[in-house]
């Protein structure tokens, strides 16, 4: 093993813990091998769609290896869950993401806000190019709105390029890292997650607890999980043209006020099980069956709510 594996196998034989538990797969690959045959059961928890790993063929072979010295691993999602190969199913646990409700209260809207919030790392994951080409697409119809894509990431020079080359550049900003992300999702109108795969949507989680409509495409399953379509948000099929369902779901949001206005009101009770209690509660229990030997379902009725 590299020396920094056996450093964190020697720590861990020192602690003495009853469980480890290692999130997303850069971290528990190499915890698992590190402490493979120590007797400490390790938790994976995953929190990728297996999206991710079909044009990275070395890290699901790593991810797969490692899984054997795995004593359960856990996934955000039931969709991502039943993804998971049928060897893995048993072993393998829906434990929903937490989502601060506290500090994303709900935000009056307000007809004034005419800005399109997009959020998240500039990858190509989170396909941003399809919204630049949406918002494009339907700026002349609405010269009074704007588009603001926030966050950091490698591809920030790629898109750079691509808003300097549309012709409403000067109403497409990419600020970098927001401070505050309460301030930004109150002075937006609409919220929009263009991404490919997601495992858990958690800005635009954070979004409908604000109290904003939002905008994704139903094949990530991440945020189809998240949007009632017609309730909280609009919930698009790309069929062969992305840009253009988006630009749509666009369109029909910022032409109808009272549309955004109802979903605006449905979208913090749409979030309210990912409160942190409830999450944790079943951290707890989940954590305290594995110590004991106790984790079959069968073994662990009344938690259906908390744990699958």
């Amino acid at each position: 093993l590299p020396r920094g594996m056996w450093a964190l196998r020697r720590h861990v034989l020192r602690a003495r813990p009853d469980v480890v538990v290692a999130f997303m797969h850069s971290t528990y690959v190499p915890v698992a091998l590190a402490l493979m045959g120590s007797g400490v059961p390790v938790v994976a928890s995953e929190h990728i769609d297996a999206a991710h790993f079909r044009a990275r063929p070395l890290q699901r072979r790593a991810v797969q290896f490692a899984l054997r010295f795995c004593a359960l691993k856990t996934v955000p999602t039931a969709a991502i869950k039943a993804e998971q190969p049928a060897s893995m199913t048993a072993m393998t646990r829906v434990m929903e993401n937490p989502v601060d409700l506290d500090a994303f209260p709900p935000q009056a809207p307000d007809a004034a806000d005419k800005v399109i919030l997009s959020a998240g790392r500039l990858m190509a994951q989170k396909d941003f190019p399809t919204l630049i080409e949406a918002f494009s697409r339907i700026a002349p119809e609405f010269p009074d709105w704007s588009l603001r894509i926030v966050g950091e990431g490698p591809l920030r020079a790629d898109l750079e390029r691509i808003i300097a080359a549309s012709p409403y550049a000067d109403r497409i900003s990419l600020p970098g890292m927001a401070r505050n992300m309460v301030d930004e999702y109150a002075r937006a109108g609409i919220f929009v997650l263009p991404s490919r795969y997601e495992s858990f949507g958690l800005v635009t989680a954070e979004a409908l607890a604000c109290g904003r409509p939002v905008i994704g495409f139903g094949d990530c399953l991440g945020t189809a999980m998240l949007i009632e379509d017609g309730t909280n948000g609009l919930l698009l099929e790309p069929k062969q043209d992305r840009a253009a369902a988006l630009a749509n779901g666009l369109r029909r949001l910022i032409g109808d006020e009272d549309l955004r206005a109802r979903m605006a009101q449905a979208g913090p009770a749409s979030v309210a099980r990912f409160s942190p209690d409830h999450i944790l509660a079943g951290w707890e229990f989940l954590l305290a069956k594995l110590v004991t030997g106790e984790t079959d379902p069968e073994s662990m009725p009344g938690r259906e709510g908390i744990l699958s």
